[in-house]
């Protein structure tokens, strides 16, 4: 087993340091932070949620930790649906620079990469503290965006709603971390 996992965490350094230096020496897109972007921003995180959800609704060990991938999947699916029927009203593109994208993207590779190689208990530790530490980054994101950065009051209004699901998903998360290696029973 430790093998394997050593094995996994090679792998993601490699391919972290592959994208990372195929990066390098080429000009960053400048962006503003508009409310283009969050949006874009936004369907690009949920889209990684729900990729990461499905994977979990199969592989976890326990039925509590199978029920709250689904309940991920259903929450990211209704905010990124959000995102993109609100994007059409605004008339407005969804925009992310290649570097936000590349972050995005070098994040679920690693995750993963990491995920897919456990079983059982393990799988579920890694999984739900990557949705606690995910989400905890995103709330703030979101906090950070609807006091500073967001100007129309739908967009203002996407964000307060969305706010309470990245809670609630944290802090279930939480409450099962807490829980598992004690009383969640295997399948």
């Amino acid at each position: 087993m430790r093998s394997t996992i050593r094995i996994a965490v090679l792998g993601t350094l490699c391919v972290s340091m592959a994208i990372g230096a195929s990066g390098q020496g080429i000009p960053r897109a400048e962006i503003k932070l508009d409310d283009s972007f969050i949006l874009g921003v936004r369907a690009r995180v949920d889209q990684e949620e729900i990729e990461s959800a499905r994977w979990a609704t199969t592989h976890a060990s326990s039925n509590e930790v199978r029920q709250f991938a689904q309940s991920l999947l259903r929450g990211h699916s209704s905010a990124q649906n959000a995102a993109l029927r609100l994007a059409v009203q605004l008339k407005t593109e969804l925009k992310i620079t290649g570097d936000t994208d590349q972050a995005i993207s070098r994040r679920q590779v690693a995750s993963q990469a990491a995920l897919h190689v456990l079983k059982g208990k393990y799988f579920d530790r890694a999984f739900l503290s990557a949705v606690r530490d995910e989400h905890a980054s995103e709330i703030d994101k979101v906090n950070r965006w609807y006091a500073e950065v967001a100007d129309n009051d739908s967009v203002k209004a996407y964000l307060k709603e969305i706010m309470p699901t990245l809670v609630k998903h944290q802090q279930t998360a939480e409450r099962l971390l807490a829980k598992t290696g004690t009383t969640i029973a295997a399948r």
